[in-house]
C-alpha cells in the first residue's frame, strides 16, 4: 500500500515499482490511500478478508492523521493478528 496525500506521489511510485523487473504485475496489487486514516480503515478490511499488506509505504506528513499516528495503529492492528 502506497499512503500519501500527493496523488503525484502515488503514481510516481507506482511507475517506480513497474521497474522491478522480477515482479511485472506487482502495480496491479498496490492500493493507495490519501491518509492515514483510511490505510488503518483499509487494513481493518484487509484482516476481515484474512489479507495484509506486505508493504506499506507511509509519508510521514498526511491531513486527517500523519504517518506516524497510523503506522503506530497499523503495528497494534497486526500485533494483535498475529
Amino acid at each position: 500500500m502506497i499512503v500519501d496525500d500527493e496523488v503525484f506521489n502515488q503514481i510516481g511510485l507506482k511507475m517506480m515499482m513497474k521497474t522491478l523487473d522480477r515482479f511485472p504485475s506487482i502495480v496491479q496489487l498496490v492500493d493507495t490511500a490519501d491518509d492515514g486514516k483510511i490505510s488503518v480503515e483499509m487494513a481493518k478490511k484487509g484482516l476481515e478478508k484474512n489479507y495484509t499488506y506486505a508493504l506499506i509505504l507511509m509519508d510521514l506528513s498526511m491531513p486527517v492523521m500523519d504517518g506516524f499516528e497510523a503506522t503506530e495503529l497499523l503495528r497494534e492492528l497486526y500485533e494483535g493478528h498475529q
